[in-house]
């Protein structure tokens, strides 16, 4: 049986949680206005839990979400001052290949990429560039898991695990 090695797949839930402890400054690429959707159901639950978020969205640019300047893109939004950690990315998967080079020149740590969004490519060029990679993972649900937030501002699921983290 041949073992997949591990810098090719998602941090496991440990690393997952030291990233959420170590990162506060979140790019949401693809942050909605419409308070229905999913990204920015995310972004009002990470401003509850204190970290600064970055809404990137070329559609709201120059505008305001949740008291946050909207920003055409991850360049536009350093160039303007703003400390950019992680890029969580609420895109098709075919759209996340673009946002690896612009994570890496605006000195991103993580390129997330969102429950259900699933890109190999996207991953190989990100670990290759020496981003830390997670995809087809939810920030907030990963967060709200390790924190104990499962109850508040989303699903209430019942014991994860056993123990608290």
């Amino acid at each position: 049986m041949s073992e997949t090695p591990a810098n090719t797949d998602t941090p496991d839930m440990y690393d997952r949680l030291q990233l959420l402890k170590q990162y506060r400054h979140i790019a949401i690429v693809g942050l909605s206005a419409d308070p229905y959707r999913p990204s920015h159901f995310v972004a009002i639950y990470l401003q509850a839990e204190g970290y600064d978020i970055i809404p990137i969205n070329p559609r709201y640019a120059g505008k305001t979400i949740l008291g946050k300047r909207v920003y055409a893109s991850l360049a536009e939004a350093q160039a303007a001052g703003e400390q950019i950690e992680i890029v969580d990315i609420f895109r098709k998967a075919e759209d996340t290949p673009q946002f690896v080079e612009e994570a890496v020149k605006i000195g991103a740590k993580v390129l997330w990429l969102q429950l259900g969004v699933r890109n190999e490519e996207t991953g190989k060029q990100a670990r290759e560039a020496g981003l830390v990679f997670v995809q087809d993972r939810c920030v907030k649900m990963e967060h709200a898991r390790f924190f104990g937030g499962l109850h508040t501002i989303g699903l209430n699921t019942g014991v994860i695990l056993s123990r608290k983290l």
